[in-house]
């Protein structure tokens, strides 16, 4: 991303080019799945804007996630309103979390310097000038 792309204001609509992802049709299967999880959100959500977060296209990523196991994407889903009901984050206002916008992430590719092999990459933050690891993946010989 270059720098005259780069924006603190949130861009609320696609670019004309942009092309959402057609996933395929579901089965029978995964059609009976689905109304089975709709069912148990309908009995556990409580505000119209649980309701608005979990529909059908929210219930099928937690499908897709779980690999269409209907016990855990509904257990996810559980979590998932057990953390919104906590931390209300439709209510949070954008300058409140600006300064977690505004860190310094980097990533950076580790290698062997033995064999100038890439073997990962570390995600990193810098943050009052404190460096914090967040993420090594892959680092090692495998």
């Amino acid at each position: 991303m270059t720098k005259a792309q780069v924006t603190k204001i949130p861009i609320l609509t696609a670019p004309k080019t942009y092309t959402p992802i057609q996933h395929p049709p579901l089965s029978v299967k995964q059609e009976e799945i689905l109304n089975r999880l709709s069912d148990y959100v309908n009995e556990i959500l409580l505000t119209d804007s649980e309701k608005a977060w979990a529909n059908e296209a929210c219930l099928q990523r937690y499908l897709r996630a779980s690999k269409w196991h209907l016990d855990e994407a509904m257990e996810r889903i559980k979590c998932s309103l057990e953390w919104r009901r906590t931390y209300k984050p439709e209510h949070i206002d954008p300058k409140e979390v600006e300064p977690e916008v505004n860190i310094n992430l980097n990533e950076n590719n580790v290698t062997d310097y033995r064999s100038s092999i890439n073997i990962g990459y570390i995600i990193s933050k810098i943050v009052n000038d404190t460096f914090n690891i967040l993420s090594p993946t892959k680092v090692g010989h495998w």
